[in-house]
Formats: C-alpha cells, structure tokens, sequence
C-alpha cells in the first residue's frame, strides 16, 4: 500500500481546515465579536484544540501504522472510517454538551455551579494552613 496520494489529500484537508481554524480565531479575538458571538467563540475554541491535541496525533498514527504493520487497503480504510466515525460522534457530543451548558448558563459569573468567592476561600485558607508550617 502506498500512501503517499492519500497522505496528500489529507495533509492538505487538514491544511485548509486548520487555516479556516486560525481564521476564525482572528475574528473572534476581536472584543466587539467576542462579547456579541460567546457561542462561536466556545466552539472555534473547542475546534482548535480538537484539532492541535487529537487531530494531528491521528494522522501520525494512522501514517506509522501504515508503514510500521502489513495491512491490506480495505482493512486500513475500515479502520480509518470507524475511528474517524467515532471521532466524528464524540465532535458532535462535545458541540452539544456545550451548547446545553451555555443554554442553562454554567459558565456565567452568577452560576451557582462557579461560585468563585466560595473558592478563593477554600484556597485562601489551604494557602494560610502551608505558610504557618
């Protein structure tokens, strides 16, 4: 099996996609964006690191794999199909477990699940318990 037309066309996916990525990321650094769009912002944050910690690992597995293990082409694709499938659930698991999140407000200062003062205290208090040893 040789790889290197395959290895092409998805370096260049993952070109482009990351570029779009790197894209959408100027925009929303963007305050007036930022503040108007926290919904796209979390999911282009969600993306890019989707992308830097579990994408480019799987393409180099996938090409180790391809040079390290005799595999026939239609065992490498099947196999290729159902991770990218089940990485492709776990994307779509991730979006609306988000969106739920944002929807009940888990992420706003006045959540109860982020109560920060309650926080600062506990630390607060660990800190002063380590200094006074």
């Amino acid at each position: 099996m040789h790889p290197e037309y395959n290895k092409a066309i998805l370096l260049a996916i993952q070109y482009i996609l990351t570029f779009i990525l790197i894209i959408c990321s100027i925009i929303f650094s963007v305050p007036a964006v930022y503040r108007n769009y926290r919904t796209g912002q979390l999911i282009v944050a969600s993306l890019m690191l989707l992308n830097f910690i579990s994408i480019f690992p799987y393409f180099a597995a996938l090409f180790m794999l391809v040079r390290m293990v005799s595999l026939s082409e239609k065992a490498f694709f099947i196999l290729d199909i159902g991770i990218l499938l089940l990485g492709i659930a776990f994307l779509i698991d991730i979006i609306v477990r988000l969106q739920r999140s944002l929807a009940n407000g888990d992420f706003s200062r006045a959540s109860r699940k982020y109560n920060y003062e309650k926080v600062l205290k506990r630390e607060r208090s660990t800190f002063s318990k380590h200094q006074n040893l």
